[in-house]
């Protein structure tokens, strides 16, 4: 997996996808061959989230552990999370990352030391069968995730309080009410430059949200 660093540039450049074979395979786009430049093997399940930040490509697994790959050079490291991965979120100064997982908790985790430095819960926040995407705000001083009861929650990132608990739906109130696929909140998204956000239900919808303070 060594290589140069012009390599390392162009790499970069390529696309990217992680699969359910458990593996996460680079192409170049410009190419019409559709044998992937680059293939990783080491996990052990589905890939269920990947992020590229530099010369870093991070994943996340159903096998409960987050990968991180230093394309420079040419090592992996691999923090154990215990429980199946839904997204992972570097932060902005790439010095830790929050993860979710199928255990209805959000973890703040330390970049360098995989150590656990914040957890996120709340008793209206279900995340145990459905890939929830979760997000950092605010200038990573906020915590966001959608939920399977169709609410959304807004977490302090230092404190672990929840801040808000808002509902996805535009009538303000719950979905279907049965904990079904129509009430996941599925994604959330920051636009920092706006200080804008977005919910993604199973309902179909995408709200748009003005900053929380």
């Amino acid at each position: 997996m060594r290589m140069d660093m012009r390599s390392l540039i162009w790499l970069l450049r390529k696309t990217m996808r992680g699969s359910f074979d458990s593996t996460v395979r680079l192409w170049d786009t410009k190419s019409q061959s559709t044998r992937p430049l680059m293939t990783l093997t080491e996990a052990k399940d589905a890939i269920s989230a990947i992020y590229v930040t530099g010369h870093q490509i991070m994943t996340g697994c159903v096998d409960g552990k987050v990968r991180m790959y230093d394309l420079r050079k040419g090592s992996v490291d691999v923090d154990v999370i215990g429980c199946p991965v839904t997204s992972i979120t570097p932060s902005k100064a790439n010095d830790s990352y929050l993860v979710s997982t199928l255990d209805s908790t959000i973890r703040l985790m330390d970049g360098m030391n995989g150590r656990l430095l914040q957890s996120f819960r709340d008793a209206n926040y279900t995340n145990t069968n459905y890939r929830i995407r979760s997000t950092l705000a605010m200038a990573d001083s906020m915590v966001i995730s959608g939920s399977e009861e169709g609410n959304i929650l807004v977490w302090d990132l230092l404190s672990g309080v929840v801040q808000h608990r808002l509902w996805h739906g535009r009538s303000g109130g719950r979905g279907t009410g049965e904990g079904g696929k129509q009430d996941v909140v599925s994604a959330v998204a920051w636009n920092q430059l706006r200080k804008e956000w977005v919910s993604a239900g199973g309902d179909g919808e995408v709200v748009v949200w003005g900053a929380v303070r």
